[in-house]
């Protein structure tokens, strides 16, 4: 048997069969990511169930859920393999083929921004697929920077530099960055003055009707965290470095989202036992026959909430699926 093999027998109960559960899509290179994973973690001290996350978005009128990542890369030595991860992990033959030019954009893309500690997602949804590179040393904030200085050096600069990629035309792409934020729990971030940057305003939320409704929800589902990490902020398509005042326009008016860290081993918070909640919120987004498909599919499964995002007009849950089927938190190790 291979170790390929191996590890699909091994983890059949609980990644993989989550990963068919929870998606709806149909894709002949779907597994390719799982696979990956299960390729370069074969001799590590990590579980594929670990590593393999997977999130809901629920949004105005729909729920996109056939959505997945994992870490890749973890230190300067394995960076080197890191663009043969990517092209291994590829969703679609379009991109494998796009991969195959030694030119390509992506390719020159990871080389210039020379940081080692990385993740993977695909997306099927919005059909994109994202490449995270971290720097986890030396994390930026955004909440007391002067947009204007910061934006010459915007990506370089960023907690986390991302690459979106159409899975189907490789040649379109766009640019997201990520910097944390000094804000202490959700319950801040979702107060109605709360700004996460002197120049940017907050609208998290402020495209649902019944935002207190989403906003009772979410502190139910965060109540008794102990564990305290810092929210990190995502703006999307965020503008070149060369864009000036106008790239500053954009970035404060940016459709920006706040994930927050609820992984908490001695608060874990299973999907299962906030099954109101998320009910409560798919009611607001006007999405609940969408959201009840999901619980239902991924019920056996008892995960729990590593992240939330929250942004104007959308609550994104990312979860992993679990051995820990007696509640008895670890650290998600081998023993």
């Amino acid at each position: 048997m291979s170790i390929l093999q191996r590890h699909w027998s091994q983890d059949s109960t609980t990644t993989l069969q989550l990963l068919k559960a929870a998606h709806t899509c149909n894709e002949p290179q779907h597994g390719n990511l799982y696979r990956e994973i299960c390729r370069i973690n074969d001799s590590k001290a990590w579980d594929t169930s670990e590593l393999i996350s997977l999130s809901a978005k629920l949004t105005q009128g729909k729920l996109n859920r056939n959505r997945y990542d994992s870490s890749v890369q973890w230190t300067d030595e394995e960076a080197v393999n890191f663009y043969t991860n990517v092209v291994n992990a590829a969703p679609t033959r379009a991109l494998q083929d796009y991969f195959e030019n030694p030119c390509n954009y992506i390719a020159d893309w990871i080389c210039a921004v020379n940081r080692s500690f990385s993740y993977l997602a695909v997306d099927y949804d919005k059909r994109v697929y994202k490449i995270y590179l971290f720097d986890p040393l030396a994390p930026s904030f955004i909440d007391t920077q002067d947009l204007h200085q910061l934006l010459p050096r915007l990506h370089q600069s960023s907690y986390i530099n991302c690459l979106e990629i159409d899975i189907d035309q490789p040649q379109h792409h766009t640019h997201s960055v990520y910097f944390k934020l000094n804000a202490s729990s959700l319950s801040e971030v979702l107060e109605p003055g709360y700004q996460p940057n002197p120049q940017i305003t907050n609208r998290l939320l402020q495209n649902i009707d019944n935002s207190q409704q989403v906003v009772d929800a979410l502190r139910s589902i965060c109540s008794g965290l102990q564990r305290v990490t810092d929210p990190v902020i995502k703006f999307p398509n965020s503008p070149g470095e060369n864009a000036g005042s106008d790239g500053v326009n954009h970035l404060s008016a940016a459709d920006y989202g706040i994930s927050i860290n609820t992984f908490d081993p001695s608060c874990l918070k299973y999907i299962n036992d906030y099954r109101d909640e998320i009910l409560a919120i798919s009611n607001a987004l006007a999405c609940r026959n969408g959201v009840e498909e999901w619980l239902d599919a991924i019920r056996a499964f008892d995960c729990f909430i590593g992240y939330i995002c929250v942004g104007g007009d959308f609550v994104t849950f990312y979860y992993k699926s679990t051995s820990l089927v007696q509640k008895n938190p670890t650290t998600f190790t081998r023993g």
